[in-house]
């Protein structure tokens, strides 16, 4: 089973956190969306964004983190060029481009994040801190790390990034490329997006707890 869990910014990871969350995945894959790696208490096996700001910004934290181990993906942009330790992919818009990775119509990490994961063939694949902004354009609380380190971004804070009034913008229904899937879960019970089957953060460590004690020993 290739498993990975994906640890995007949304504050519903808060929960995961007071929960033991950073112990109890210790071990996993686990790939860092963002700011966040400044969060974890242990590195993360990859880091992606797709944002050139967010580069510009935090380059030689990325340098630091590609020193120690970590594999760097970010989406193709010329000002990579002949930096070794960054894997760039380029986007498409549409599934049928089977060399790019989809990257919907607001060009997230979080999506992006999904479909490298899903292109390179992981079996399960679970997604944190995927809560599409908060339920109204009045609860500004968007990210977990929000107010809690450094951090430049047009999305932290700014929930009408996401919404229009109360509801979604229609770019959340991007997720529902990947509805097929059966084996994405969203570990986010108030989240947005409604694609994926969705856990608490109980359910998701008995689910994973399950199946690494399912696995025999040789």
């Amino acid at each position: 089973m290739k498993r990975v869990i994906i640890v995007g910014g949304g504050k519903s990871v808060t929960a995961g956190i007071e929960s033991g969350l950073w112990e109890k995945i210790q071990g996993q894959e686990i790939w860092s969306l963002n700011y966040t790696f400044k969060m974890m208490p242990y590195l993360p096996t990859r880091q992606i964004w797709v944002d050139t700001t967010f580069w510009k910004n935090n380059s030689q934290d990325m340098e630091r983190l590609a020193q120690q181990g970590v594999l760097c993906h970010a989406k193709m942009n010329t000002r990579y060029l002949g930096i070794d330790y960054i894997k760039t992919h380029e986007v498409g818009r549409d599934l049928k481009e089977k060399n790019k990775i989809f990257s919907g119509a607001m060009g997230l990490c979080g999506m992006f994040a999904l479909g490298l994961a899903i292109k390179e063939g992981y079996d399960e694949i679970y997604l944190l801190g995927y809560d599409w902004g908060t339920k109204s354009e009045n609860d500004i609380n968007t990210h977990f790390y929000q107010d809690k380190t450094t951090y430049i971004s047009s999305g932290v804070g700014r929930p009408q990034v996401y919404l229009q009034g109360s509801s979604p913008k229609k770019g959340v229904h991007d997720f529902d490329i990947y509805k097929e899937h059966k084996t994405v879960y969203n570990v986010s019970v108030e989240s947005n997006i409604n694609t994926f089957p969705k856990l608490s953060f109980s359910q998701f460590y008995e689910q994973i707890k399950t199946e690494e004690k399912s696995i025999p020993i040789l």
